[in-house]
């Protein structure tokens, strides 16, 4: 938890936050509204990366099995060229 925000909204509030400044830099972006997103899975209390590889894939899969998990979404919203930005961050439910 940092500045009362768990780990998991900020990581995914950072991403899309990220993806979305990278894009409203381009020229080709200064009169556009950017909107990006990424999502994680929150797992006992800890982020749930892409795997690595397929070996990696059939562990988290099977780590995820039968077990309370969460889908975290973070998305933002940001118009090019200096303008407003905005976000947010919501789960998608606990899925067993």
């Amino acid at each position: 938890e940092v500045a009362g925000v768990p780990l998991h909204r900020r990581y995914v509030a950072e991403l899309a936050w990220q993806k979305a400044a990278a894009v409203a830099a381009l020229p080709a972006a200064a009169d556009s509204l950017v909107l990006a997103a990424d999502s994680t899975v929150w797992h006992q209390n800890r982020i749930i990366g892409k795997p690595v590889d397929e070996a990696d894939a059939r562990a988290i899969l099977g780590s995820l099995a039968g077990t309370e998990h969460q889908l975290w979404s973070g998305v933002c919203l940001w118009r090019g060229g200096g303008g407003g930005k905005g976000g947010w961050e919501e789960v998608g439910g606990n899925f067993f």
